[in-house]
C-alpha cells in the first residue's frame, strides 16, 4: 500500500503551524529514520511512499504526542488542514464556483490518485447530501479514515456550503466491509 507525496507534504507544515517548531522537532525525533528522512527533505508531490511507514505510523505519533492518543481528532484536523492547504490559488477560486455534485462525482478518481491501491464508490450524490464508500484500501487505519473525513468536510466548507457535516457510519479499520461517509449540507 502506498501514499502519494502530495497527501503527506502538509503534515510537517501542519505540526509547525499548530504546535510550533519545537513540537515539529520532537515529532521528527519520534518517527522512524526512514520517515524522518522523507519528512526532513523536500517531499516530491508525485512520488509514492510506503503507507504504513510514511503516513500511518507518523500520524499515530502525532496522535500520541499532541492529541492524547485521540486518533480520530488527529486524523480529522490534519485532513481539514490538508484540504485547506491543497485547494489553493486559482484552483480554489474555481472550486468555490463548482456545485458540490461535480467534485463529489470526481471522488472515484481523487482517492486512488492519493492512495494505491484504493477504490471509492459514490452511492448517493444529490442536492444537500452524498454517501461514499471506501471499498478497497489495504492497511487502512482509523487516522487515515478520519483524515479523509476531515478533507471532505473542509472541501465542503471551501465550496461555501452551509453547515456541512460528515458522519462515518462504518469503518474498514473496525472490520466492517467498507468505510462509509454520509455528507450533508445546506446549499449556499
Amino acid at each position: 500500500m502506498e501514499v502519494r507525496g502530495k497527501a503527506i507534504k502538509t503534515i510537517p507544515i501542519g505540526i509547525k503551524n499548530k504546535f510550533g517548531e519545537e513540537s515539529l522537532q520532537q515529532w521528527l525525533e519520534k518517527i522512524t529514520p526512514q520517515a524522518r528522512e522523507v519528512y526532513s527533505s523536500k517531499i516530491n508531490d508525485k512520488a509514492w511512499y510506503p503507507l504504513k511507514e510514511i503516513l500511518v505510523e507518523p500520524m499515530a505519533n502525532i496522535a500520541h504526542l499532541f492529541y492524547k492518543w485521540d486518533l480520530e481528532k488527529a486524523g480529522w484536523e490534519f485532513g481539514e488542514f490538508s484540504a485547506n492547504s491543497g485547494i489553493k490559488g486559482a484552483y480554489r477560486l474555481v472550486f468555490k464556483t463548482l456545485p458540490p455534485a461535480y467534485f463529489i462525482s470526481k471522488a472515484v478518481k481523487i482517492l486512488p490518485s492519493y492512495y494505491r491501491p484504493s477504490a471509492i464508490q459514490v452511492l448517493e450524490n444529490k442536492k444537500g447530501s452524498a454517501v461514499f464508500r471506501i471499498t478497497e484500501f489495504p492497511e487502512i487505519d482509523k487516522t487515515t479514515e478520519f483524515r479523509v473525513a476531515g478533507w471532505m468536510l473542509m472541501a465542503l466548507k471551501i465550496n461555501g456550503q452551509i453547515t456541512p457535516k460528515v458522519e462515518i457510519t462504518k469503518l474498514l479499520s473496525n472490520k466492517d466491509p467498507y468505510t462509509e461517509y454520509h455528507l450533508s449540507w445546506l446549499t449556499a
